[in-house]
């Protein structure tokens, strides 16, 4: 899935050529994790999606690696380089930018050592451990059993007594304090900071998240509010009138204007364990309901997969944008020979059953386009299998058979928060998935009882919620393969630029389509990206 072809960009024969040229430069890093089997070609080991480098001249390291930027506009973290016929993301750390501490980042520079399999430099024994538990705990969502099997046995080696993830937290607490390093928030946003854990640990979460804005939430009169939302929260407390937690919700709205939407992403989590808390059996019922019903409208349709797109007004009605992107799409299920449909809100019926209450709340504006919309992908997929794929997204060629032919799903970009790990803009699976199926139950649930959509990424945040609760669902998710977001945008964040052939070239390269957008103003000028792809000239 990361293999790309390159014949316009500079690129080294193998990974020691690469990290040959570093050492004669006398460059500073080091491999920051799953390094092992790196000498073997699994530049991942296994499902990581790119090299984590540690440098303390970041500006020397891009220029010497020949390090080509990932993302548009570019940042100064993410990049890829050319290897042979590959394209290698890395994400490159450098000293002072808070993702360990400073200190710790120049203790572990000075501690590198070369490895046993290779000629580029590694973490020492000790702080290869400790830098991995910090990282697989505080910058995960969870501790995955992955990362756990593998600190086991680094401990073990270590003579380190630890076995699961408090003893590993009490070691990093324990070696934090002994060379006076600290807990840090990175700049980089798009890290997660997790430092509590525990049945309360979503609210001390948030609680933590905060402390670094406390003068500004005192200021805004909000740290009273927040205190009161641990109570309501850790109370369990429930307006059975309104149905809903209103100090929460109000809380939530406050914060997301504020102070952005790391903090409320986290009180929108706490809401949903209620939600299900409450309306678990009911989500079950609902569950076999479905499964049922689907079972029997899958046993009638046995006609060959299709690709799905939808403009509810109408593809004649669509923006400049959306046509080409559509007109894209089609090509794109041409070529491979699948059916292709544009859903409307004159046709959806056609295909699929919606419940009433849906449709109701959709036709009172309560529920709105974008949330309809997820429930309608659900439905035609579970239903039919096959592929959604957004209509503003622009299809340039061919894509990897991956995409296509096994059940997947686009990983968002680090940037984007854990909440949202997973895209829903382009989704193959067959008929009947169970993560499908178990996100629809959930969503049906909460419509039934509730007349607004409490976070503009329901679906995602429930969606994360069945992959966790599942071990079916996770195990599915685990043997996906992984594309990230990040270059899907560079066409969308280009628009306004002037076109040039080997700017476009480059763009290809590293994604093979791109998530546009129709809410942009137009750019005047022929030769901008824009108007390219609303002429149909980008190909």
């Amino acid at each position: 899935m990361r293999v790309m072809k390159s014949d316009t960009f500079y690129r080294w024969r193998d990974i020691r050529e690469f990290f040959y040229e570093l050492n004669k430069e006398n460059i500073r890093y080091v491999v920051m994790r799953n390094y092992e089997m790196m000498h073997l070609g699994d530049f991942f080991c296994g499902q990581h999606e790119d090299i984590d480098i540690l440098v303390d001249d970041s500006q020397k390291f891009r220029e010497i690696a020949h390090a080509y930027p990932k993302m548009w506009p570019e940042d100064d973290i993410h990049f890829v380089i050319f290897v042979d016929n590959e394209c290698i993301p890395l994400d490159v750390r450098k000293v002072g930018d808070s993702y360990y501490d400073e200190k710790w980042e120049r203790d572990i520079l000075e501690r590198r050592k070369l490895a046993e399999n290779g000629n580029w430099y590694v973490m020492d024994e000790e702080d290869y451990y400790y830098s991995l538990a910090y990282h697989a705990i505080f910058q995960k969502e969870r501790l995955s059993e992955e990362y756990l099997n593998k600190l086991n046995v680094m401990a073990q080696k270590l003579g380190v007594s630890a076995g699961c993830q408090a003893e590993h937290e009490d070691r990093i607490r324990e070696y934090f304090h002994l060379n006076n390093y600290e807990y840090t928030i990175p700049l980089d946003k798009s890290v997660l900071v997790n430092f509590h854990s525990g049945a309360k640990g979503v609210v001390k979460k948030i609680t933590s998240i905060c402390e670094n804005l406390k003068q500004r939430l005192y200021e805004s009169r909000l740290w009273d509010s927040l205190k009161k939302c641990r109570c309501v929260y850790w109370n369990k407390e429930f307006c059975v009138e309104s149905q809903r937690f209103k100090d929460l919700d109000r809380l939530c709205g406050k914060i997301q204007r504020k102070f952005g939407e790391d903090v409320y992403d986290q009180l929108a989590e706490a809401r949903v364990d209620r939600y299900i808390e409450r309306y678990r059996e009911e989500i079950e019922e609902e569950y076999f309901l479905l499964k049922n019903q689907l079972s029997k409208e899958r046993k009638e349709t046995e006609e060959g997969r299709t690709v799905f797109t939808m403009w509810q007004q109408g593809a004649d009605c669509a923006p400049m944008v959306i046509k080409a992107c559509i007109s894209s799409i089609e090509r794109f299920a041409a070529n491979m020979g699948l059916k292709f449909v544009v859903l409307d809100d004159n046709n959806i019926a056609d295909f699929v059953d919606i419940p009433d209450f849906i449709t109701e709340k959709y036709v009172d504006g309560k529920l709105g386009r974008a949330h309809y919309s997820d429930l309608i992908r659900l439905l035609v997929l579970l239903r039919y299998g096959g592929i959604w794929v957004d209509s503003s997204v622009y299809i340039p060629d061919k894509v990897p058979e991956y995409m296509v032919n096994v059940f997947f799903v686009f990983t968002q970009s680090p940037q984007l928060r854990e909440k949202r790990k997973y895209g829903n803009w382009w989704i193959a699976s067959e008929a009947g998935n169970e993560i499908l199926l178990r996100t629809l139950a959930h969503l049906f649930v909460w419509w039934k009882h509730e007349e607004y959509a409490f976070h503009y990424y329901i679906f995602h945040i429930f969606w994360n919620k069945v992959i966790a609760e599942n071990e079916h669902c996770r195990q599915m998710i685990d043997n996906m393969p992984i594309f990230i977001t990040d270059s899907t945008h560079a066409l969308v964040k280009s628009f306004d630029k002037e076109y040039s052939e080997d700017g476009w070239r480059v763009m290809k390269q590293i994604s093979p389509v791109f998530k546009c957008s129709y809410k942009v103003k137009g750019f005047s000028g022929a030769s901008t990206y824009y108007c390219k792809l609303c002429e149909g000239e980008l190909r």
